[in-house]
């Protein structure tokens, strides 16, 4: 019997001259067009004095031009001169959830 290979070093193995794709959220660049949708939206707003109001239209702006959350995105919002920790906390990312997503499965155990 054969089974399915999910291991990523074993497709290295059969592939080795191609790079493994970056984790989901961990895009290596941005393309030409994210930048160039990047660039648009953050010209509507001023990076020094961000609302939350900004700062959630930004992120929906940014979801709907298929931008994740990332290196990439962090590394792109530096360089136009915001804080992609900011324009979070300010949209209220993260609030009320666990940095991981648990599965539907997950149990907890209450010790004394």
């Amino acid at each position: 019997m054969i089974s399915g290979i999910n291991d990523s070093s074993a497709t290295q193995q059969l592939r080795p001259n191609t790079p493994p794709p970056p984790p989901k959220g961990q895009q290596a660049s941005l393309t030409d067009e994210q930048t160039q949708a990047l660039q648009s939206i953050l010209e509507q707003y001023d990076a020094d004095s961000l609302t939350s109001e900004d700062a959630t239209s930004i992120v929906e702006q940014l979801k709907s031009e298929g931008i994740e959350p990332g290196k990439a995105l962090e590394s792109a919002l530096s360089s136009a001169g915001f804080d992609a920790k900011e324009i979070g906390e300010l949209a209220g990312l993260g609030e009320g959830k666990p940095q991981r997503p648990l599965p539907d499965t997950a149990t907890f155990e209450v010790t004394a």
